[in-house]
């Protein structure tokens, strides 16, 4: 599948505090790659389009020691594989998951989490506003239960055990699609939600917290750029207190009903987001939900795209693989996650 014919340009460029575009940075997150039949690593990459008229496609990426053999021959591995249901970040308004770094990142996450992971490409702003992004990223996940997506799956896959995982923007996607299929949403007998983890999630509100007025020059993520990000995915003359953005603000709805899986969120000490996130765990937390929070001192925005093999990335990675281990009863690797009795666990 040419998935050029589905990508939207962008024109937000990573900028530095005189204005300038910092290009090495920026095309760090424009290079991209293909997919590839041909396992990298030890997972293979297939791209699918879930719906051409509004250009909505996923890259799979499936781990070849685990993936029950192939169709050709019948064969079938005893041991079944989660599916993850990954959301790119961006700010809603950037990037694809055949960006380079997402493609390097989704493919680790395969390998460690031995899980089958399936990257959204779901539309952009301003072109496509609130709420288009998670109009298309439910659009993909009711795509797993298609002819279509198991003709890509491997037949050993167990959607009863899907996550949704997301960073940034992404992992805003993930309580929001959530929160969409508690409520409303029947995704048929086989398809379940075990899990959500949301690394450094996009959250926002008019009020300035201590970090955004602490951090006058954060690594990757500035306010102004956050501030372009809102206004360009909200509703025209929407506020940054909007549901979508302030979860827990003075519109969001009543979460103590709605029933959710349990939630591993990733917050970084140096993220100019980490209040947001945090309040959102609080509020996860006082709703009645299970929630751990795994917190890096020294991570920047996006800390696990930057440097994948990091010592704090690798770490962060082993703790999302244990996170989706633990909740769907699949072997546990090694450096679990600590007790999820705890809410807070500094790293």
């Amino acid at each position: 599948m040419d998935v050029e014919q589905h990508r939207e340009p962008s024109d937000e460029g990573v900028q530095s505090d005189d204005g300038s575009e910092n290009r090495a940075l920026a095309n760090m997150f424009e290079q991209t790659v293909s997919a590839n039949a041909t396992p990298v690593d030890g997972v293979a990459t297939f791209d699918a389009v879930v719906d051409s008229a509004l250009g909505v496609w996923v890259r799979l990426f499936v781990p070849t020691q685990l993936d029950g053999g192939s169709k050709e021959s019948g064969s079938k591995s005893a041991e079944t594989m989660p599916l993850v249901l990954y959301f790119h970040g961006g700010g809603f308004v950037a990037l694809t998951p055949d960006v380079a770094l997402y493609d390097q990142f989704c493919r680790r996450l395969a390998a460690h989490s031995h899980a089958v992971v399936v990257s959204v490409c779901y539309r952009l702003a301003p072109e496509h506003k609130f709420p288009a992004a998670y109009d298309d990223s439910f659009t993909a996940l009711e795509w797993l239960n298609s002819e279509a997506a198991k003709s890509l799956l491997p037949p050993n896959v167990d959607l009863s055990r899907t996550f949704l995982c997301g960073d940034s923007a992404g992992g805003n996607i993930v309580h929001h699609l959530a929160v969409q299929v508690a409520e409303s949403k029947d995704l048929g007998p086989n398809l379940k939600l075990a899990g959500l983890v949301l690394i450094q999630p996009f959250f926002g509100g008019e009020e300035r917290t201590p970090a955004e007025v602490r951090m006058q020059n954060p690594a990757i993520l500035s306010i102004d750029h956050c501030d372009f990000a809102w206004k360009a995915f909200l509703p025209p003359d929407a506020t940054r207190d909007h549901p979508a953005a302030h979860v827990f603000g003075p519109h969001s709805k009543d979460l103590r009903n709605v029933a959710m899986p349990p939630a591993l969120i990733i917050v970084g000490g140096l993220d100019i987001l980490q209040d947001w996130e945090m309040r959102y765990a609080e509020g996860m937390k006082e709703a009645g939900k299970d929630v751990v929070v795994c917190f890096y001192e020294d991570g920047i925005h996006v800390f696990c795209l930057l440097d994948q093999t990091a010592p704090t990335a690798d770490k962060m990675m082993l703790d999302v693989a244990s996170f989706i281990a633990t909740h769907s009863q699949f072997p546990t690797p090694t450096n679990p996650v600590a007790s999820h009795s705890q809410f807070v666990i500094f790293r």
